[in-house]
């Protein structure tokens, strides 16, 4: 794909000073309260919505495989029943998070930023991130499937891929979240709290 994304960066301080001449409204206790925004949200280009939209896409493909991930975690400890549906569903979650990571991965390769040192890196640092994750999904679809297709279930295999289907998408979070602060684009690319394996 042949986006640019052109990215302002932020490199500096910001001093906030007391406005002079701005009326306020107050509440019945007296206290002032703001009438502006005093950060109000800069205008996206379309290629850093572009990305944006993308990363939540890639972002809900990935809090499935964490959510199946913690609930095979403690479906180990219990029945075989519960640990086999839950494999079969990690497998299925990992296959379209897989598709997903490839195509956010040929859409970061016509990205590119109008700051050498830091924005750069941090594209960088996404794209290289993103070829893991993308191998890590493959990896975990791969495993799953053979695990739970097993005349009897491999649990070991089940666990061990789900601590590296995890590991990854920490890493990958991490580098996008560095991308999009670098480039002054406001997102949590996690969204809401991720489970919590036991």
């Amino acid at each position: 794909m042949n986006a640019r994304l052109i990215a302002p960066l932020i490199l500096g301080l910001v001093i906030l000073a007391p406005a002079t001449g701005q009326a306020q409204s107050t509440v019945p206790s007296g206290l002032p309260t703001p009438t502006r925004e005093l950060w109000p949200e800069r205008p996206l280009s379309p290629a850093e919505q572009d990305l944006r939209d993308r990363v939540v896409v890639l972002r809900d493909s990935l809090h499935a495989v964490e959510a199946t991930a913690a609930r095979l975690s403690r479906a180990l400890r219990g029945s075989s029943a519960v640990t086999l549906a839950a494999g079969r569903t990690l497998n299925s979650d990992c296959q379209a998070a897989a598709r997903a990571t490839a195509v956010m991965r040929d859409f970061s390769e016509g990205l590119s930023t109008n700051d050498s040192k830091w924005g750069d890196k941090a594209l960088a640092d996404f794209r290289t991130t993103l070829v893991k994750l993308e191998r890590s999904m493959n990896s975990c679809d791969a495993t799953t499937a053979k695990a739970v297709a097993s005349p009897e279930t491999d649990t070991k295999a089940l666990g061990a891929t789900q601590l590296q289907a995890v590991a990854a998408i920490r890493d990958y979070d991490r580098a996008v979240k560095g991308l999009l602060r670098t480039l002054n684009i406001p997102l949590d690319p996690r969204g809401v709290k991720t489970p919590t394996l036991n």
